[in-house]
């Protein structure tokens, strides 16, 4: 089989169109009757004590790895409500504010925030690179303050009484083990919300507490545009969520979607087969075959026409002259089945623009760079690493500094001779900083291309549904960071499933 991508689909019949268009009905009709939206959802009940499962089996695993001596639950949590606890108690955050009485707003700044709506105002709280970069900010920032939406912008305020435990017990030592330990601490407090808070899954209560939104989700916030019966497209979008459509239900819509791509492989196997007679080899679906690429298109296309119809039907009152509630047509909509046909068109559309990366041009480019960059790497390394200690060795005097003041007679003294440290300090971040700056962009450029590549590997592992490009992926970016891959293909990950060593972190 040629490894050139076929951008043409002139191979389709008629019975293609109509079998994929099948498909897509099928798993439509599958989506409106069993998953609906979250209040009438036949199948999150099951996908909801799915995750109560995971955030107990999560919340054991950490407890029996927590080396602490201070803090930590004396027994193993048993129940989800102590679960949830333990797990509040082992990551805390500073960002985690429920109300804007909470932080230093000025009138009408956060005024919709509440316990039902601060995990999708909160960037913090996103379960993606987006959440992830925020988390790190907020948790390190100096100013110690934290990111929300509000009003289609980004604002970073400060909590009006600190924390009693600003930093969680996962600190690290140095910049690089702080985003470690603050990516961590991320995926911690993210499972802590994943089902709600303990104070709301307590035993006896029906709530379903709130959980964290879907990825990618909160950057809804920024569209607070358009005019939905008065309210704005943000506004509409926070809705939905407090009306329950969070990660869990987002798991509930993708099993309709992960029944059309499966029914639409296996009818596509099944024809190339029988009907055109192919070898099983070449009958297996592949990105590369722009007939199959489009087939799978029509499918999914299919599936959210159905998805639409069936939002419509639920949210439009024709009695009152085509009346909609808006919040009910977008609780409707399954948004993993509208982001996988966007993906598939966006990547037709890449692929017929010709805009792949399949070029042996680019190719000799980044090889060029690559190499420039990695000369610069040494010392870009140096020049970041003593800046940062005479930054850190500043804070330690300013520190010393201010415990002088308690002793008056001592306190001339010591402050000299910390000022003179200061001095000595802030004369070595001059010289650094100059170097710092004409080395940064090279060495971080290094970083960037590897990440790229490796996200770029991610992604086609998910589009492609190849678990050992996604794998491959992962793995250029966690040798850049230098941190040991347990498996290196979807077959040592199930071997390492299947054998009873621990997870190492």
């Amino acid at each position: 089989m040629s490894n050139e991508i076929n951008t043409s689909s002139v191979g389709l019949q008629k019975q293609d169109y109509a079998l994929a268009t099948s498909c897509g009905i099928l798993s439509g009709l599958i989506d409106a009757i069993f998953v609906g939206n979250p209040n009438d959802s036949k199948l999150l009940q099951i996908t909801d004590k799915l995750a109560d499962k995971f955030v107990v089996k999560s919340a054991q695993f950490f407890w029996k790895h927590d080396k602490r001596t201070v803090g930590k639950n004396k027994t193993m949590p048993t129940d989800l409500e102590t679960c949830i606890s333990y797990l509040e108690q082992a990551f805390p955050v500073d960002y985690d504010a429920r109300y804007a009485k909470d932080l230093k707003v000025d009138d009408g700044v956060l005024e919709h925030m509440n316990p039902s709506n601060h995990h999708i105002l909160s960037l913090s709280h996103s379960p993606d690179l987006v959440g992830l970069a925020f988390s790190i900010i907020d948790q390190f920032s100096e100013k110690k303050t934290e990111s929300f939406w509000d009003k289609g912008k980004i604002i970073h305020v400060a909590p009006k009484k600190e924390s009693k435990n600003p930093y969680p017990y996962f600190y690290g030592a140095d910049y690089q083990s702080k985003i470690f330990c603050g990516f961590i601490n991320w995926i911690g407090h993210l499972l802590s919300d994943v089902v709600g808070s303990s104070s709301t899954r307590k035993p006896g209560k029906d709530s379903r507490g709130r959980g964290i939104v879907m990825p990618f989700y909160t950057l809804t916030q920024a569209f607070d545009w358009g005019d939905f019966n008065g309210e704005t497209f943000a506004d509409i979008m926070r809705k939905v969520y407090e009306d329950g459509y969070d990660s869990r239900f987002g798991m509930t819509t993708a099993i309709p979607v992960v029944i059309n791509d499966l029914l639409t492989k296996t009818i596509w196997i099944i024809r190339q087969r029988t009907i055109k007679k192919k070898d099983w080899k070449e009958c297996l679906p592949s990105s590369k075959d722009g007939d199959y690429r489009l087939f799978l298109i029509l499918a999914n296309t299919s599936f959210e026409l159905v998805d639409c119809v069936d939002a419509a039907i639920h949210s439009v009152n024709f009695k009152s002259g085509i009346d909609i509630n808006w919040v009910g047509f977008f609780s409707n909509i399954n948004f993993t089945g509208l982001m996988r046909l966007s993906g598939l068109v966006l990547r037709e559309s890449i692929i017929r623009l010709g805009l792949s990366l399949n070029d042996n041009t680019f190719d000799d480019t980044f090889q060029r760079c690559t190499e420039k960059m990695t000369d610069n790497v040494e010392l870009a390394d140096n020049a970041l690493s003593e800046t940062i200690k005479a930054y850190f060795e500043c804070l330690d005097y300013k520190k010393k500094l201010c415990e002088s003041l308690a002793e008056y007679k001592e306190a001339k003294n010591q402050r000299i001779e910390i000022e003179r440290q200061v001095e000595k300090s802030i004369e070595s971040i001059l010289r650094f900083r100059e170097k710092m700056y004409q080395q940064m962009e090279a060495y971080f450029e290094e970083y960037l291309t590897a990440f790229d590549e490796g996200i770029t590997l991610i992604d086609k592992g998910i589009v492609d549904n190849e678990s050992d490009v996604f794998i491959s992926g992962n793995s250029i970016i966690q040798n850049k960071l230098e941190r040991e891959q347990q498996f290196d293909s979807q077959k040592e990950f199930d071997e390492m499933m299947d054998s009873d060593e621990d997870f190492i972190f």
